[in-house]
């Protein structure tokens, strides 16, 4: 028999403890698309359009978080399109396709969906970013 907490009449509770949750998402990343870039423009040329996009991409997650946040489900769909395309541009298949699913939930009207799927592609911006200079694409 379980001894009783006289300050509360209930059973005692064990230790609380915290997780912490992380997620680790695979990335995908295509690197012809930059190669692509540096074999047309030059070295110069292509990290000036690389940098671009990827200006652009993080310009577009900030517009994405606030249409989201605003239930502009024709806007998000929109913006997330965008993202895809310029994902694929640079070889970010990760974000383009995490973009793409976004996309197809904003114009269903998935308001519950929005925003676990935003949250993936934060997730997978920042190392498909990474990886855009890693050396993968780039000529190093």
């Amino acid at each position: 028999m379980q001894k009783l907490d006289p300050k509360t009449n209930s059973a005692p509770h064990p230790p609380s403890t915290v997780v912490q949750l992380r997620f680790h998402e695979h990335i995908e990343f295509d690197p012809n698309p930059v190669r692509r870039l540096y074999a047309n423009l030059g070295h110069e040329d292509a990290e000036e359009q690389i940098c671009d996009a990827l200006e652009n991409i993080a310009r577009l997650l900030d517009r994405l978080q606030r249409a989201i946040g605003k239930d502009q489900f024709e806007l998000t769909s929109v913006l997330a399109m965008d993202l895809s395309s310029l994902a694929e541009g640079v070889g970010l298949r990760s974000v383009a396709k995490v973009s793409h699913a976004l996309h197809t939930a904003a114009i269903c009207g998935e308001a519950s969906s929005l925003a676990s799927i935003f949250a993936r592609l934060k997730r997978v911006t920042e190392p498909s970013m990474v990886e855009v200079w890693s050396g993968h694409g780039g000529a190093t």
